[in-house]
């Protein structure tokens, strides 16, 4: 969370949540646009790949982010949600 706090320059939440047994955690993240998605995972670095080392991962992902992002995810099956166009 400190890494986020310090290098993110266009996240706009970013919230850890964490069930009474300490089993599960559920991290939301919300980011100005891709641009700053793909400065996050950046910033990460090796920090990105201990966290995968240590837990499973489920991704689920809301707007439309550039094709990048989406192939960087892929490997994890992610839940795709695209903003509601109304008729």
């Amino acid at each position: 969370m400190r890494l986020v706090r310090e290098k993110d320059s266009g996240c706009l939440h970013y919230d850890w949540f964490i069930n009474d047994e300490q089993t599960v955690c559920m991290v939301r993240e919300t980011y100005r646009d891709s641009v700053a998605v793909l400065e996050h995972i950046s910033n990460l670095g090796d920090t990105l790949g201990t966290l995968l080392g240590v837990c499973d991962l489920t991704v689920e992902v809301f707007g439309t982010p550039f094709s990048e992002i989406v192939a960087m995810v892929k490997d994890f099956s992610p839940m795709m949600y695209s903003p509601y166009q109304s008729i």
